[in-house]
């Protein structure tokens, strides 16, 4: 499946989730992402994480209750959360009580200023998408921002995609710039890449 069609057909088939199917698989993917903290993330403390707000025209999944959980898991976690820069760039900013958000044109949800944190700095990444592939290769909405992001950061970052849905078998038009992900959490499993 090519990215614009996994795009379309995805996009589609989240943006027609009931509210309460949306919810009971939001919560299921909880559930697995809380295992994913047990085994390789729960190694070592994270000091920071990188986190996003939903787009909620596009009916995102709610990751409050992911950051609460990563929060309770790691006392003192710093949490960074994204700007958009220019077109296709992100900036990241500490996230904390005292942090004012406002809805860019985009409908996301982003500090309007604060404490800057670099890429280098970041333990852990919760990667928004619309689908991954079986080898960790996700669909996006297509500007590049996350990979360009995800780039910049450590080699040793966990990159944690979260999926209403089960991955496709191969997203067919791979760039050479795409980053997959470390863990994809789905509502019935983990799934472990590079």
């Amino acid at each position: 499946m090519t990215k614009k069609e996994a795009r379309t057909y995805y996009l589609d088939k989240r943006m027609s989730l009931p509210p309460a199917e949306r919810a009971a698989l939001a919560a299921a993917v909880l559930e697995q992402f809380k295992k994913a903290l047990a085994r390789p993330l729960g190694a070592a403390p994270l000091r920071v994480a990188h986190v996003y707000q939903p787009i909620l025209a596009k009916k995102e999944m709610d990751t409050l209750p992911f950051i609460r959980y990563l929060e309770a898991a790691n006392p003192g976690l710093t949490l960074a959360i994204p700007r958009v820069s220019g077109e296709t760039d992100l900036e990241h900013f500490i996230w904390d009580s005292g942090t004012f958000l406002t809805e860019s044109a985009w409908g996301i949800p982003e500090p309007l200023e604060g404490v800057v944190v670099l890429p280098e700095a970041i333990d852990l990444v919760l990667v928004p998408l619309l689908i991954f592939d079986k080898e960790g290769y996700r669909v996006g909405y297509g500007k590049g921002m996350y990979d360009r992001f995800l780039a910049q950061c450590r080699p040793d970052v966990v990159k944690v995609g979260l999926s209403f849905f089960e991955p496709i078998d191969k997203v067919t038009d791979r760039g050479e710039f795409d980053v997959p992900l470390s863990i994809g959490v789905t509502p019935t499993q983990l799934y472990e890449f590079v």
